[in-house]
């Protein structure tokens, strides 16, 4: 029963009404015997700052943030945690009255859910990609002590320039970067995650040559729909498959932790989506 005195929570974005976080959120809240609730919110591109001015005033305590607000949102804030600063990005606010706290669980998330699969941070890692998604698995991955990072992009500047943002935090990781087409340098990852969206949705898997995928390697992507044409190539050549449920899902969970300091079980949120996806 929602009642003067329940909490708020939400999410932010533009789309917004496509989210499954009020899903499993709603059902951690219950489990954890809170008076709580949370909503998606639709903001228009615009509207950024008054958004978050009516949230903070109307007492909601705190919400998730997705595209297009992950780095729009970061000189509207007062104070960043040391993963949103190093990710220069946040999809996460606590309003605390007029005392706005960002910080970004994807990266944490990512890493918890490959802990799930049995892959650790010390795997050699490689990253097809070098936006915002790719920032937060690579910071994610050298905060976690990972020692060497594989970063393939179209754009060969732009991932030299998320090289040199994470060396300048983290200057004693390998990292190497190449063009899309240069896949060799992939064979040696022990882990490979596609951050971009070519392959998604019934595209083309052209991405690139997939005959660099080993049998037993982990090869994702971080949509959690129907396997891409990407994702069934790397499977055919004996690459175990993932998708990024298990990151929606401990993000939104160490998400749940920094608002309320309760942690809830992984378990309660996956039953949530049970029979979804």
């Amino acid at each position: 029963m929602i009642t003067g005195a329940t909490s708020v929570y939400g999410i932010i974005g533009n789309p917004v009404s496509h989210s499954l976080s009020p899903v499993f959120q709603n059902r951690a809240y219950d489990y954890l015997g809170l008076d709580a609730v949370y909503v998606p919110f639709l903001v228009q591109p615009d509207g950024l700052v008054g958004a978050l001015e009516g949230l903070s005033r109307l007492g909601v305590k705190g919400v998730n943030v997705t595209v297009p607000f992950k780095e729009l949102v970061v000189p509207l804030l007062h104070e960043l945690t040391e993963m949103a600063r190093q990710m220069g990005a946040v999809n996460t606010i606590q309003f605390n009255g007029d005392h706005w706290v960002g910080t970004n669980t994807d990266g944490d998330g990512f890493w918890n859910a490959m802990m799930d699969l049995g892959v650790s941070s010390e795997a050699t890692c490689g990253i097809v990609g070098s936006g915002g998604s790719a920032r937060a698995i690579a910071m994610g991955y050298a905060s976690r002590g990972g020692k060497k990072l594989r970063m393939l992009n179209r754009t060969l500047e732009k991932a030299h320039r998320l090289k040199r943002d994470i060396q300048l935090w983290y200057p004693l990781l390998d990292c190497e970067v190449a063009s899309i087409g240069d896949v060799g340098v992939l064979q040696g990852c022990d882990l490979v995650v596609n951050t971009t969206s070519v392959g998604l949705g019934g595209g083309s898997q052209g991405l690139m040559d997939m005959g660099w995928v080993n049998h037993g390697q982990m090869v994702g992507e971080l949509t959690y729909g129907a396997p891409s044409e990407w994702l069934e190539a790397a499977k055919a050549r004996g690459g175990v498959p993932f998708n990024g449920r298990g990151m929606l899902l401990h993000q939104g969970i160490l998400s749940i932790e920094f608002w309320t300091g309760k942690r809830v079980p992984m378990g309660v949120c996956e039953e949530a989506l049970r029979g979804i996806f």
